[in-house]
């Protein structure tokens, strides 16, 4: 019986660099997610609620935590544009307008977060941002 070589580490190695080569260049993360940051001050770990909003629903997607210094990171995949809410367990709610492939990135003070964020990173969510302060 003839051995042939064994071709699993080639084969390991043609798929990390397939995976790889699914990066967006441009953010540094994969298509179609989208990754929210910030830091919302506080001095203390907070739960933070993600929500989807569709035209007939608010779903739930996720509860964060930020580490003690408020900062918090998420990463979610989408296929299209959306709104989305993010709020702290009780009181009010700051609304952003996602894109896949977009990067954005949230700073707050945590007890009065929708009077205060700021928002970088999000085209639509910085003009639902420029409305808020109009208000």
């Amino acid at each position: 019986m003839k051995k042939y070589p064994s071709t699993f580490p080639l084969s390991l190695l043609v798929v990390a660099i397939v995976f790889a080569g699914c990066k967006d260049n441009n953010n540094g993360i994969n298509e179609g997610e989208i990754v929210i940051s910030g830091q919302f001050h506080s001095g203390q770990e907070e739960k933070i609620i993600l929500e989807e909003l569709t035209p007939t629903d608010l779903i739930s997607i996720d509860t964060l935590t930020t580490d003690k210094q408020g900062s918090f990171s998420y990463t979610h995949y989408i296929e299209s544009a959306g709104f989305y809410r993010l709020r702290p367990l009780q009181g009010r709610f700051i609304t952003l307008a996602a894109e896949p492939n977009e990067k954005i990135y949230i700073t707050a003070n945590f007890e009065n977060i929708r009077e205060t964020y700021e928002v970088n990173g999000s085209h639509g969510s910085e003009i639902l941002w420029r409305l808020t302060r109009k208000q």
